[in-house]
């Protein structure tokens, strides 16, 4: 193993992971890196894109991770249809548009469009959610049977995330019933209290098996009011979408297969 490029891979593993940028000095504490070391890597991992330092906040992923992501996952088909439809969501939303992927018992988000609004939701691609107190992670579960929807609530804790989130089994049932019913998830803070998120499924050809989640995610008092206005958008574009991704190939991992 060569230990350079081990302290390197540590330094995106843990910029990648966090939601926020990191400073430098949170990096040589966390990862016990000496500080002209850290210096070192962030220096040269940044000159070739693969972090972005934000002036005053710290390093994030860069541009090329990304690039390399779209290049060797299998889902740059999906991508490739949907981000159209993700460009008209923001636009006659004003709201940050997902997409997002079942990754075993959590989603990913594959892809995005943001605003030009000054406050909006943002979150870094390949950033991870859970399934029970997201509007994407709820569609999975609504997708799946009453053995397989109390096999995960046995497996998975249902942690409070805000005062909001939905923890006990019974309420976390009757929720899954309302979504099949209306066809779409709201998650109203209930992973981050200041967010309001819209998704709804998009299906491998009309019946077909889930393959991801679109969604608009917002400031509640922005989303909150117009939340049937952007159900309806969504659900029309879902099922564009579901016609366009009758042959799209997904991955195991991205119909709600685990591989892990």
């Amino acid at each position: 193993m060569v230990r350079s490029v081990d302290r390197a891979i540590d330094v995106m593993v843990m910029v990648g992971k966090s939601e926020e940028p990191i400073a430098l000095p949170q990096i040589t504490r966390e990862l016990d890196l000496p500080r002209t070391t850290a210096f070192s890597i962030v220096k040269t991992l940044s000159s070739r894109g693969i972090l972005k330092f934000e002036e005053g906040r710290g390093y994030r992923l860069g541009p090329l991770v990304a690039s390399l992501a779209q290049s060797a996952a299998p889902s740059l088909s999906l991508t490739g249809v949907v981000h159209p439809w993700l460009e008209k969501i923001s636009r006659e939303t004003s709201e940050t548009a997902f997409l997002a992927v079942p990754f075993g018992d959590q989603i990913v988000f594959i892809d995005k469009v943001e605003p030009s609004q000054v406050i909006r939701y943002s979150a870094q691609i390949g950033t991870r959610r859970p399934l029970y107190c997201t509007a994407h992670g709820k569609i999975v579960l609504a997708t799946r049977s009453a053995e397989e929807l109390e096999a995960y609530m046995a497996s998975t804790p249902l942690e409070a995330h805000t005062n909001k989130t939905i923890v006990e089994p019974a309420a976390l049932r009757k929720e899954m019933e309302r979504i099949r019913k209306q066809g779409f998830a709201v998650s109203d803070g209930e992973f981050n209290i200041e967010a309001y998120g819209i998704s709804v499924p998009v299906a491998a050809g009309r019946g077909g098996p889930l393959i991801g989640m679109i969604s608009a995610v917002g400031p509640t008092p922005r989303m909150k009011p117009r939340r049937n206005e952007v159900a309806k958008l969504l659900l029309s574009i879902a099922a564009s979408l579901s016609a366009d991704c009758a042959n799209v190939e997904v991955p195991a991992s991205e119909v709600g297969k685990s591989d892990t």
